[in-house]
Order: structure tokens, then C-alpha cells, then sequence
């Protein structure tokens, strides 16, 4: 019997080795959108978000990627999340207006005095 656990607590250890982390995937999302694969980057950061739902930079880069790709609807997606997580991140807000202004978007909701 306690083989039987031993065997299952190493193979368990194993198998945890193997899993990334949320940053890990975000780091790797970020290196590949350094060198271009904004494919690939979204893929990571995808990956973190899974990860953990809460991961605002996770958003905010795959943001970014969707943006390099002309994916500025999904882009604006991101951005959104990213405000939703956190309202004080700047760089989000600035993102998404510029993806709205692409799409000539310029549409405000005036009940609460932010872009829809």
C-alpha cells in the first residue's frame, strides 16, 4: 500500500511539472508577439487567461496582438475586459480608442460617460 501511494504522489509531482503557469504563458505570448507571431502570442496568452480570468495584462496583450492582426473588434473585446478588471489601466483605454477610431467607432454612452 504504501508503494501504491508513494508511486501516486511522485507520479502526481510529475504530471504538476509539466503545467505552466499563467505568467509562464503570458511570458512566452509576449516574446512571441516580440518577434511577431501574433498568432502564437494569442494562442499563450489565450492559454493564460484560462489559467486565471482575472489576468488583466493577459487580456490587455492578446489585445495588442488582435490589434497587429486587424482583428480591432476582438481587440476592443480585450481592452474592455482589461477595464473591467482593472479601471484604472490606462494603456486600455488609450488602446481602445484607438482600435474604435479605426473602425470609425465614435459612438459614447452618455449615462455613464465612457465608450461603449
Amino acid at each position: 500500500m504504501i508503494k501504491i501511494l508513494t508511486v501516486f504522489v511522485l507520479l502526481t509531482a510529475s504530471l504538476q511539472s509539466y503545467g505552466q503557469s499563467a505568467e509562464s504563458y503570458s511570458k512566452n505570448g509576449t516574446s512571441k508577439a516580440e518577434k511577431g507571431d501574433y498568432t502564437g502570442a494569442i494562442a499563450d496568452f489565450t492559454k493564460a487567461i484560462k489559467l486565471n480570468q482575472k489576468y488583466a495584462d493577459a487580456y490587455l496583450n492578446r489585445g495588442v496582438a488582435k490589434n497587429h492582426l486587424k482583428d480591432y473588434n476582438g481587440a476592443i473585446a480585450d481592452y474592455n475586459k482589461t477595464i473591467e478588471l482593472t479601471p484604472d489601466f490606462a494603456i486600455a483605454y488609450i488602446n481602445r480608442g484607438i482600435a474604435k477610431n479605426i473602425l470609425l467607432d465614435y459612438k459614447t454612452d452618455y449615462y455613464n460617460h465612457s465608450l461603449v
